[in-house]
């Protein structure tokens, strides 16, 4: 029992949507929520990702194409739903004096936190979700959830780019509001009218994704984040970004600068 999987023997999961599904049914119960703000970020991914020639998924997608995909579990669809690929990336991580004679410009990890495992945990869900645990109340920031910026020396505000596991779309709703981006039960609406897109308040995402450019485990968005930092992202990148975060709806956080003067926590 207990754990990020707790939920699986005695609930009989038998695919990880099971899980997410059944979180943002919860959801729309609790907030009066619907699915077009699903359809606002598969939307969205899919847009980066056409602007990603490495990205598997190019074809165009519609908020309506979103509305009439096929059902895999109630609410989500086949839209919904990242797809599974091969993939490979590699990370190079040294000390900032070796990096100094590298040919490319370092990527500076300037702050991070670990994964929050415990019976309160859900890797698919918000907190509150696992299983034998107290009843589930509303999704916001915890002090632990801040360490990230701490050690970063900076504030949310200053992010330029979000950058999460969104394996099943709610994921990215569920990780907006956790990190405090917006307030508990407004992310369906928050992420209307292009917030999340780029040249939004907060581009996420901007390679696509795993719904759109591929399930390398996430390892393709911190890949992005490189080229962002290092302004080589082309017609997906982000003017002047300097800090990016990567962060999920289960807690873990690492934040990325183009800067290593920051006044470390």
């Amino acid at each position: 029992e207990g754990g990020t999987h707790g939920e699986y023997p005695p609930y009989g999961f038998t695919a990880p949507a099971t899980g997410a599904a059944m979180a943002y049914q919860r959801y729309m119960s609790l907030y009066d929520a619907g699915t077009s703000a699903l359809g606002e970020v598969a939307v969205t991914m899919r847009q980066h990702a056409r602007m990603n020639p490495d990205a598997i998924m190019q074809s165009p997608m519609t908020l309506d194409d979103h509305k009439r995909a096929r059902k895999i579990i109630s609410p989500l669809g086949l839209l919904d739903c990242c797809i599974v690929s091969d993939g490979a990336v590699v990370i190079l991580i040294t000390s900032i004096e070796r990096a100094r004679d590298l040919r490319q410009p370092p990527v500076y990890i300037a702050g991070m936190q670990g994964l929050r495992s415990s019976r309160n945990e859900f890797i698919f869900a918000p907190p509150g979700l696992g299983i034998n645990q107290q009843q589930p109340g509303h999704v916001a920031p915890r002090d632990a959830d801040m360490d990230a910026y701490r050690m970063a020396g900076i504030e949310r505000q200053a992010i330029d780019g979000l950058y999460t596991y969104d394996a099943f779309t709610p994921l990215v709703l569920f990780v907006l509001e956790r990190l405090g981006f917006c307030g508990p039960g407004e992310a369906h609406l928050w992420v209307a009218g292009g917030r999340i897109g780029l040249g939004g308040e907060l581009p996420i995402n901007t390679s696509g994704g795993l719904l759109s450019e591929a399930h390398v485990s996430g390892w393709n968005s911190i890949a992005e984040i490189t080229r962002q930092l290092r302004g080589q992202a082309g017609q997906r990148q982000i003017p002047n970004a300097n800090h990016l975060q990567w962060a999920t709806a289960w807690g873990d956080s690492i934040i990325f600068s183009t800067a290593h003067d920051i006044s470390y926590g």
